[in-house]
């Protein structure tokens, strides 16, 4: 049975990020794949002489300002690919008007506010609001990157957000319900309505485009989901791709370890599952936690 420092389930952006992260601070982690290819939806796959993404449309946070950007400069895989800026970033069309959805939040404050003058205030109350949120929660994650003892700095914006709705947020600053649906077009990327979205991981994604730019990997974004992978290996972590794990291996309130569909055992200080919560809970953990994944299910 192996040991690791941290075990990660997945190999999403969020498991390669994380991996990518603790490799590069001289940790040893391991990620478990099921599939056979590293990516989750940062995957691609070829018809003829065509790439073709899965899921993603654009990421941002690239560039050396942007933890993708910061954590493959760690890795020294940063100049190993090209990225595309995408501008627009998007076009929302509706019954009776378009939106362009350009990089400069200015500008697109400008042109909500010419669609709807009455909502000007409101408008730029929340962008001022979701602009402190996403640089309070860089702001953490920075302090993060350079130390792991370093006490996190919770902000008010971020206590109003975290237990609400993004529609709820909405509503605190706008009254009208077409720009509550424009404010809403992103709503799709995280496959949830706005009332049912959670605000704070909403506003992240929405300001991320605006203040990092969204743009796309040349060769598409298995090429930047399988570079992930070898820079983690270059630093000492390990990745398995096709094994799917099993069950979580807990005792006395830690998550211990891990088994896999191959049989095999891995033992770990800390875990982190880049699942999804109810397969984590009711499926990997099971027992007394499959209720508490039954109920939070019922609740989306």
């Amino acid at each position: 049975m192996k040991n690791f420092d941290v075990i990660i389930i997945g190999s999403g952006i969020g498991g390669l990020i994380s991996a990518g992260l603790l490799a590069s601070k001289g940790l040893k982690p391991l990620v478990i794949e099921a599939h056979k290819s590293p990516g989750g939806y940062l995957s691609s796959f070829r018809r003829k002489d065509f790439i073709f993404d899965s899921a993603v449309d654009c990421i941002s946070g690239t560039g050396p300002e942007g933890i993708i950007g910061r954590v493959m400069s760690l890795l020294d895989i940063d100049t190993d690919i090209d990225f595309l800026q995408v501008e627009p970033v998007r076009r929302s069309i509706f019954p009776d008007f378009d939106i362009d959805v350009y990089g400069d939040i200015n500008a697109y404050i400008d042109m909500l506010i010419s669609h709807f003058p009455s909502e000007s205030k409101g408008i730029m109350d929340f962008f001022k609001m979701a602009g402190r949120i996403h640089d309070d929660v860089l702001t953490n994650i920075d302090i993060f990157s350079e130390t792991y003892s370093a006490a996190f700095k919770i902000y008010p914006d971020i206590i109003k957000c975290r237990n609400i709705t993004y529609e709820n947020a909405l509503k605190e600053y706008t009254s009208d319900p077409r720009l509550q649906a424009v404010l809403s077009d992103r709503c799709p990327f995280m496959g949830l309505p706005p009332s049912k979205v959670a605000a704070l991981p909403m506003i992240m994604l929405m300001m991320s485009y605006f203040r990092l730019g969204a743009y796309r990997p040349r060769g598409g974004f298995q090429k930047l989901s399988d570079l992930f992978v070898e820079g983690i290996r270059k630093k000492g972590g390990t990745v398995i791709l096709g094994n799917e794990i099993k069950k979580i291996i807990y005792h006395k309130g830690l998550c211990e370890g891990v088994v896999c569909e191959s049989g095999d055992e891995y033992t770990c200080r800390s875990l982190i599952s880049n699942t999804d919560y109810v397969s984590t809970f009711s499926r990997l953990l099971g027992d007394e936690y499959s209720d508490m994944a039954a109920v939070s299910y019922t609740h989306l």
